[in-house]
């Protein structure tokens, strides 16, 4: 496999992780995600690791390879904008995610959100597999 398909892979793969458990537990998973956005030290390490994904859909492929290395490139450029955002500002990243989080307060509306999210990693594993 290449390496931006590797990349991908684990990215889909934390993607399905991430929202897969919204299906399950709404109520919990929502609130885990509340925990998370308490401090700013969780908020700086998320950021660090959403950098390090980013880093790395950057960073692989070559520039002449074709749409997919080109899409994969530009999510990686605002993985790193978001990963850069969360580590300067995490007070303004918390007001903007707690407003989503209130406005989004139906489980069954979250469970048709982990489901589309849970999609959209199953969609990025095809093109890891198939089209990379």
């Amino acid at each position: 496999m290449e390496p931006l398909a590797v990349v991908t892979a684990i990215v889909a793969v934390v993607v399905i992780l991430a929202r897969a458990p919204l299906v399950v537990a709404p109520e919990a998973t929502i609130a885990r995600y509340r925990q998370i956005l308490a401090t700013n030290t969780r908020l700086r390490v998320l950021a660090a690791v959403l950098a390090a994904i980013a880093a790395a859909l950057v960073g692989s492929g070559h520039p002449g390879d074709g749409a997919g290395v080109a899409t994969m490139r530009v999510i990686g450029w605002m993985c790193g904008g978001g990963a850069v955002w969360l580590a300067l500002a995490p007070g303004s990243y918390r007001v903007v995610a707690d407003s989503v989080l209130n406005a989004i307060d139906d489980p069954s509306t979250l469970r048709v959100l982990g489901a589309a999210g849970v999609a959209v990693g199953v969609g990025l594993l095809w093109l890891a597999r198939f089209v990379l």
